[in-house]
């Protein structure tokens, strides 16, 4: 399971540590969240495998104020190849995916319309190590 590692901050005369975001950070890309009020994240791939729970986090983790100890809130599931290309289609899949975890009481009653969503385009892991953008 990956760890969340603080960092110094790299502010000159900076002496705290960065870690994951929960107010806003001017980054738009970042939503401020109370993370008491995350009742779960859903985590889909484009195709028939689900990401795994290192990759899950790996997103998660940038882009919501979660923590490795959160990853019991993380629902990781495939999808239909080719279904995440439209907006139409995305929002289709995660209705389904989020309904179908209502009926399977991870989330209570009427997630949807609680419910948030972002999409984001991630490469592969063994994509981006092959072009060198991975540090590991």
């Amino acid at each position: 399971m990956p760890e969340i590692v603080p960092r110094p901050c790299p502010g000159s005369g900076c002496d705290g540590v960065l870690t994951t975001p929960v107010l806003p950070t001017g980054r738009h890309d970042v939503e401020p969240t109370d993370p008491e009020s995350i009742e779960g994240v859903v985590v889909a791939r484009d195709g028939r495998i689900p990401p795994t729970m290192e990759e899950a986090l790996r997103v998660v983790t940038k882009f919501v104020p979660f923590t490795v100890d959160d990853a019991p809130l993380v629902h990781r599931r495939p999808s239909v190849p080719g279904l995440m290309g439209e907006a139409s289609t995305r929002d289709e899949l995660a209705a389904t995916l989020v309904r179908d975890l209502e009926r399977q009481v991870a989330f209570t009653s009427g997630a949807w319309a609680r419910s948030r969503r972002l999409f984001i385009l991630m490469e592969s892991l063994t994509a981006a190590k092959r072009a060198g953008r991975v540090p590991w």
